[in-house]
């Protein structure tokens, strides 16, 4: 099952200018609920899985303090909740140690950049509640983790 969805080149892009990054990751989210109402799960996969890159771009991409609240919050909501989509369709798939990796590796990246949110308390909450949805959402320690390629 496809674990990557965006170029390098289009990751630089679209890290380089993080309100491009938005529009483009809504414009994904919304083809992959237009694929899925036509029945299409393969290509709302592929549309998902971008958006979740494209999500997790935006919040690893400098932080301009002129980006209000809401929008950062925006950010961080969209990326938790293709996080757990994402996850919940790979183990759809039968791949729950990709499924498990993934939503480990999305709560590292997150607490790797909450303290640069210390000076913002609303974000540095809802980052914080975010990472909380993905732990809750993590299958037992049994589950072989399967790192992917």
């Amino acid at each position: 099952m496809k674990t990557h969805f965006l170029s390098a080149d289009r990751q630089k892009q679209l890290q380089l200018d993080p309100n491009l990054a938005r529009e483009q990751r809504i414009v994904a989210q919304s083809a992959a609920n237009q694929a899925l109402q036509q029945g299409d799960h393969d290509q709302a996969f592929a549309h998902t899985g971008e958006a979740f890159e494209i999500a997790r771009t935006v919040i690893l991409s400098l932080h301009n303090p002129a980006t209000s609240t809401h929008t950062l919050a925006e950010d961080f909501l969209a990326y938790g909740a293709l996080a757990l989509y994402m996850s919940s369709q790979y183990e759809a798939q039968g791949e729950a140690g990709v499924a498990l990796y993934l939503l480990e590796q999305s709560q590292q990246q997150l607490a790797a950049i909450q303290p640069l949110y210390a000076a913002e308390p609303d974000v540095a909450s809802i980052i914080q509640s975010v990472m909380q949805s993905l732990n809750k959402n993590q299958q037992p320690a049994d589950v072989a983790q399967t790192r992917p390629h």
